[in-house]
């Protein structure tokens, strides 16, 4: 029992070694609402940060902006492209779900309704993939792409957990926001809720990738 106390506080225990991580999650989360702000940056922005969170997840070494800017710089191109694109479909999925939900009724009604939550589960499961795989291998658009779909689909049941984190921490952000829950730390939640979504998501999608690291096209950051 003495040693498992110990082991418990020491500088690498359990305990401590999830507490520094979750500070690291803090200052990435600042770092990415910073370099996000101007709205076309936000696909390099969450590249960067997924390269930060993998080699956080793995323990290894980091440079906190070095490897966060060397990503956002090296992917800007594409991930420019794709955050816009991403931005694009979740604007009209918003007014899809607003239209079928408030104009559609009767049966017809019911299996729209049906299709576009479908929808938007896939949609969301898809944007989840894509950038994590962007900011860890040097793959065209095209492959990277075809990647994440065919990932996706052999792996279902971690593609649904995807998109239950997303919901869990996008929905009860907008919750704290609508009922204005900001007594105590819930404040802080809303504020955390895209490092804190980056940090799930890399451990997900990290799961996901079955090749080991030396045979496939996975960066070394």
């Amino acid at each position: 029992m003495g040693n498992k106390l110990k082991a418990l506080f020491e500088l690498d225990g359990s305990l401590l070694s999830f507490l520094k991580k979750i500070g690291w999650v803090f200052l990435i989360n600042l770092l990415f609402l910073a370099t996000a702000f101007p709205v076309v940056t936000i696909g390099p922005a969450t590249a960067g940060m997924y390269a930060v969170y993998r080699k956080l997840i793995e323990e290894r070494e980091f440079a906190f902006f070095g490897d966060y800017f060397r990503t956002f710089g090296k992917k800007f191109g594409k991930a420019a492209g794709l955050g816009m694109l991403a931005l694009l479909v979740c604007a009209v999925l918003v007014i899809d779900v607003w239209y079928v939900f408030t104009a559609m009724h009767g049966a017809s009604g019911v299996v729209m309704k049906i299709g576009v939550v479908l929808l938007c589960i896939a949609a969301c499961a898809y944007i989840n993939a894509l950038f994590p795989f962007l900011a860890w291998r040097e793959q065209p658009v095209r492959e990277l792409l075809t990647g994440a779909a065919l990932t996706l689909a052999r792996h279902p049941l971690l593609a649904l957990e995807s998109v239950l984190f997303s919901l869990i921490i996008f929905g009860g952000s907008g919750a704290i926001i609508y009922f204005g829950w900001y007594g105590g730390l819930f404040i802080l939640f809303p504020f955390l809720s895209f490092g804190l979504h980056g940090f799930m998501q890399s451990y997900l999608f990290k799961a996901m990738e079955q090749e080991p690291a030396g045979d496939d096209e996975t960066e070394e950051m």
